[in-house]
């Protein structure tokens, strides 16, 4: 059992017992390693909304009801969210597989809480601190390790070469030939093997370093494309998108750069004063936004995307404001500040390049 289970399962206010403890945990193990990619992202969705697919409810709730029969199939949605939030905050605590993802999409779900977050646990404190952490790990530079290639084991071919040296008939001969070329053939394989896992995070680091170096040249030339001006022309409450997405068709790599409050800092991006969302977009203008964003969104992973999409709709009136709220699910009256905005736009980008790799304005 995980050793945080125990402080992620107490918002289900359920006295329960370390039996029932066990084998909730199991259940939360079984879902991840048996379940599809996509089921993780329908419980960020869950824990935000309280929907899930129906599928993937029957197949959530039926797991734990194989191991407990005492576990409530109705009624009982306090503990499913909070069981679907001890889920993803496994993952990404633990950094298994796609934590990356799921990490900046309960960020961005979140917007910076403009949204409420029901299973009780603290996925967005989860997700900042191992995100935090991740960047800064993978920017360190690799050991390089000697190069250490386990032999294949040459019982095999030696039992075949003493048979051809006892028989040397045609069809001995030609199973030991072709013994010969099924261990080299192999042996090549465990080489090519070793060698990709040595170069691995010598290659990532490679890639890692290239993407910074972009981002620091796009700064040194002071020239925003998608504004096609410089930096300093840019109006100071439409930044904020512009410098957001700017910086994320800079960078491939899963976790986002670890010092993303500082390089908009240093373009100007304000870190006090507040903005609403509805402002910042009218600000670009539509012309702007439509080379920001396309009709390719998410209302709860992408709302400042679903909001451009809408105000280019309207010419950036404000009548496309009461629409948006209520498609995503808050209120306009949250403001944040400008570099909040930033990091939020920037984040959907990463996200929206995931959900619509062959259709998108990414």
């Amino acid at each position: 059992m995980h050793l945080l289970f125990a402080d992620w399962y107490k918002p289900a206010q359920f006295n329960a017992d370390e039996e029932v403890l066990a084998k909730r945990w199991q259940g939360i193990k079984q879902l991840y390693e048996n379940s599809p990619r996509e089921f993780l992202d329908d419980l960020v969705r869950f824990v935000f909304t309280g929907e899930m697919e129906e599928e993937h409810s029957t197949n959530f709730k039926n797991t734990f009801k194989k191991l407990d029969a005492n576990f409530l199939m109705s009624d009982n949605n306090n503990e499913l969210l909070v069981l679907a939030g001890c889920v993803l905050a496994y993952v990404i605590y633990d950094e298994l597989k796609d934590f990356e993802t799921i990490a900046t999409e309960i960020l961005s779900a979140s917007l910076f809480n403009a949204r409420e977050q029901k299973s009780g646990i603290d996925l967005e404190g989860i997700a900042n601190s191992i995100i935090s952490k991740a960047a800064i790990i993978n920017r360190e530079r690799p050991k390089i390790e000697k190069l250490k290639i386990k032999p294949l084991s040459k019982a095999a071919i030696v039992a075949k070469i003493k048979k051809v040296e006892q028989d040397q008939s045609w069809e001995s001969v030609s199973e030991g030939l072709n013994g010969v070329v099924e261990f080299v053939s192999e042996s090549r394989k465990s080489f090519q093997t070793e060698i990709n896992v040595h170069l691995k995070p010598i290659l990532d680091f490679i890639s890692i370093q290239d993407e910074e170096l972009e981002v620091l040249w796009w700064q040194v030339n002071g020239w925003s494309n998608i504004a096609n001006q410089p930096f300093e022309k840019v109006s100071k409450n439409s930044k904020a998108l512009i410098f957001g997405k700017e910086t994320a068709r800079l960078v491939e790599c899963k976790i986002e750069l670890p010092n993303l409050v500082g390089i908009f800092s240093k373009l100007g991006i304000a870190n006090s004063g507040e903005i609403s969302i509805s402002e910042a977009i009218n600000e670009c203008g539509v012309e702007i936004l439509k080379k920001m964003s396309d009709k390719n969104y998410c209302k709860l992973l992408t709302p400042i995307h679903a909001a451009a999409n809408r105000a280019t709709e309207t010419d950036c009136g404000d009548e496309w404001i009461l629409g948006w709220t209520k498609l995503c699910g808050f209120s306009n009256e949250r403001k944040l500040s400008p570099i909040d905005i930033a990091i939020q736009f920037h984040r959907e980008s990463l996200i929206k390049r995931k959900i619509f790799p062959l259709n998108s304005d990414e």
